[in-house]
């Protein structure tokens, strides 16, 4: 029946599809010919799928009768695009889809060939010696599947000659390093991700060397980041720490904590931990001995891990006070640690690490003193060094701009003194009432100045490594040893406000001698200055002159 068919359809068309949708033969024989090409068959008989597809062989573009019906195809020489994807992971696969680029309408196989040692895991294939045969229906456009790959150190990819189009992608994990050797990639990167592109030409060949990085030399657990925070209380202090630990390793990781510290919080990626579980005495238990240096033990698994643990320490205010030198055991990097003190401490000095608070009170400390000795040459007011140094240390607290503006305030009488006053009444009415104002705004200055002295806390003029007020900071870019320490001088506060009440006593008792100069080179020549009196119009300049009385002064 079907050597009939084929020989009535093989006038009108130049490919013919039989199918057996329900069931398919355990076996099937054609007889040679060579008018027709089959394909999808095995050499045993056995159908690759479930169609078996005859192509005419001699390929001759012929066009269908006019009443051949939907059925007929014109017949154009099949061609394809192969596009196999490499994913090297831990099992090596090759993503491989094949596209007719042909006109639908007409089924085709394509006998393709595989790389070496590959093995289909997807779809209905079947290699044989090295290819396998894709049949396309009448509209089917594109056949992919899955494949896996033998690891090896070497991989040889070959391009077969035929119908066919091919591209090469490499997709590979950082478990594998791979050198490529043979073709120029069209493309390296995809995504952001190097995944190179290959187009080759029939014949050409690319080699992949495939080898595990080897491991370097080095620490498989750092601390990217650490933040120690301690703040001083008067009989107690109570510390921070948070750190981001990156291991490679599973496992235990311990470190220690300063000298008879109590544990309040101990927790790993915000979830609490066990205090009798994570804790031990690296020597006596704490109840026998206060100096007792406690250790915490964080079962890590690979990868990134945020640490924080808060304790207390029974230890005093003293006038000298350092941060801890924690022994975490690792490098670190990014380290920043800080100590705040009570409201009641003068600070005075500080030290540590470079980035870390410096106290500029002393440099203008410095810069004030050479100014009240280049103040104390000039003769034009009463204050001498030590006057001008003590008006400064105290004015300075208040603020910089104020101070300058007391001390402009003195320059201006002494100069108001020893100056001739302007011939001109109104310049001279002028200067009378600005210096008037200056007076009144240096007179609430120094008031504001004892006020402050007296009722705040100093002002050190601290900075640096994010330090304002009471919160000292210091910040170092790595460490390989013990944590670094920061120290700071302080007294108490009371001794500065028993040193600016003797200086506002002071001020008193010279404030008053200063006005009393002062009101001598306010009213130097005169007070105030009337202006002289207009002639009446129509009258005579020299015959009023002379009508004066005797008494009146001449001009």
């Amino acid at each position: 029946v079907l050597a009939g068919r084929l020989k009535k359809a093989s006038s009108a068309f130049q490919a013919f599809q039989i199918n057996f949708p329900e069931a398919r033969p355990q076996r099937t024989v054609v007889a040679e010919s060579p008018a027709w090409q089959v394909e999808g068959l095995e050499r045993d008989g056995q159908l690759v799928g479930h169609a078996l597809y005859l192509t005419a062989a001699d390929g001759a573009q012929t066009a269908p009768p006019e009443d051949a019906g939907e059925n007929a195809v014109l017949a154009l020489d099949p061609f394809f695009e192969v596009r196999r994807t490499l994913s090297l992971g831990l099992e090596w696969r090759v993503h491989t889809v094949v596209r007719r680029l042909t006109p639908l309408g007409a089924p085709v196989s394509l006998r393709l060939p595989l790389f070496e040692g590959e093995k289909p895991v997807s779809g209905d294939l079947r290699p044989d010696h090295g290819r396998v045969t894709l049949n396309f229906g009448p509209q089917a456009e594109e056949v992919r599947w899955e494949s896996s790959l033998p690891i090896d150190s070497k991989l040889t990819l070959t391009a077969a000659e035929g119908p066919w189009t091919e591209s090469w992608s490499l997709d590979v994990s950082p478990i594998w390093r791979v050198a490529c050797q043979g073709l120029i990639p069209i493309h390296n990167t995809r995504d952001g991700f190097w995944q190179p592109q290959w187009r080759p030409w029939p014949g050409e060949s690319l080699l992949l060397a495939v080898d595990r990085p080897q491991p370097v030399p080095g620490e498989y657990l750092v601390i990217d980041r650490a933040d120690l925070r301690i703040a001083a209380g008067e009989n107690n202090r109570l510390g921070r720490l948070g750190f981001r630990v990156r291991t490679s390793q599973g496992g235990p990781y311990s470190f220690n904590l300063p000298a008879g510290a109590e544990v309040r919080e101990f927790t790993v990626d915000g979830r609490s931990v066990p205090l009798a579980a994570a804790t031990s005495s690296a020597g006596e238990t704490a109840a026998a001995s206060a100096e007792a240096v406690p250790t915490l033990t964080a079962a890590l698994t690979p990868g990134d891990h945020e640490i924080a643990v808060s304790w207390a320490q029974s230890q005093p205010l003293s006038a000298v006070m350092t941060t801890p030198a924690l022994d975490l055991g690792v490098a670190m990097a990014n380290v920043s640690f800080g100590l705040t003190l009570p409201e009641d401490r003068w600070i005075l000095w500080t030290w540590g690490p470079l980035q870390g608070p410096a106290v500029q009170f002393w440099s203008l400390l410095a810069l004030m003193a050479a100014a009240a000795v280049l103040l104390s040459r000039g003769q034009s007011t009463p204050l001498g060094g030590v006057s001008w140094f003590l008006l400064g240390l105290g004015l300075m607290q208040l603020s910089i701009a104020g101070a300058l503006a007391v001390v402009g305030w003195l320059l201006v009488l002494g100069r108001r003194r020893i100056k001739k006053s302007p011939a001109s009444a109104f310049w001279f009415n002028a200067g009378q009432v600005g210096l008037a104002i200056w007076t009144l705004a240096a007179l609430i200055l120094i008031y504001k100045g004892i006020e402050y002295g007296l009722l705040q806390n100093p002002d050190m003029l601290i900075v640096g490594g994010g330090s304002y007020g009471q919160n000292l900071g210091w910040f170092i870019d790595r460490t390989a040893g013990l944590w670094p320490t920061g120290g700071v001088l302080s007294i108490s506060v009371w001794l500065y406000k028993a040193l600016m009440l003797a200086w506002s006593l002071w001020l008193a008792v010279s404030l008053v001698k200063w006005l009393k100069w002062g009101w001598g080179a306010f009213s130097h020549d005169a007070l105030w200055k009337k202006r002289p009196a207009k002639p009446k119009k129509g009258s005579d300049p020299l015959t009023a002159a002379s009508a004066a009385p005797e008494s009146a002064p001449q001009p």
